[in-house]
This record gives C-alpha cells, structure tokens and sequence, in this order.
C-alpha cells in the first residue's frame, strides 16, 4: 500500500519573505466567436505557484462575464513558469493574483 504524503501548506504570496516572480508567461489565445462579437473583458486568476515553478492548480478569482475568456486565461496561466516563493530560507506553495486583460485587436 502506498502512504500518501500530506500536501504543503500553502501560503499567499503577501505573506511570504519572496512572493513568485513569472519566469515564463504565455500569453492566452483571444477566443474568435468573441472577436466577432467584439467582446472584451479582465479575468483576475488565483494561480497556486508549487515550490518547483509550474502552476499546480488555478482558478478565476474575478470572472470576465464571458467564460470564454476565462477558460482561456486558466489554459495560459497553466503553462507559466515561477521563480516560487521563499519562506525561511525554503521555496513554498503560494497563490499570486494575475489579471488578463482582454481587448479586441
């Protein structure tokens, strides 16, 4: 039987020694029945940072009122890459805030 190991505590990036810092940024693919529609938005993602780098999980923070918009922020903010945080002297999970801001082109 396998023992499952507890998950490190996760800590908000305002209460950490060195919040993570974006190493790697994409930027998210602009759905096209909203470029028809000429619709725009801002999404705020709450993305949690593993001690690692990648982005463990997210989620929308603040939608956009358009949920193509804010999958496609969740699909971007999936492929960034942190310098994560640091708390005494070690790397820690922590959550940033990211806005996307989405205007027509």
């Amino acid at each position: 039987m396998r023992t499952r190991l507890p998950e490190p505590e996760l800590i908000e990036s305002t209460r950490v020694e060195e919040p993570p810092r974006a190493m790697a940024k994409f930027s998210p693919t602009y759905p096209r029945s909203l470029l028809r529609q000429r619709g725009g938005g801002r999404v705020i993602i709450r993305p949690v940072v593993e001690p690692d780098g990648p982005v463990g999980e997210a989620r929308v923070k603040e939608r956009s009122g358009h949920a193509e918009l804010d999958r496609a922020a969740i699909k971007a903010i999936g492929r960034w890459r942190y310098r994560p945080a640091r708390n005494g002297g070690h790397v820690v999970r922590a959550t940033v805030i990211q806005p996307f801001n989405f205007k027509v082109p």
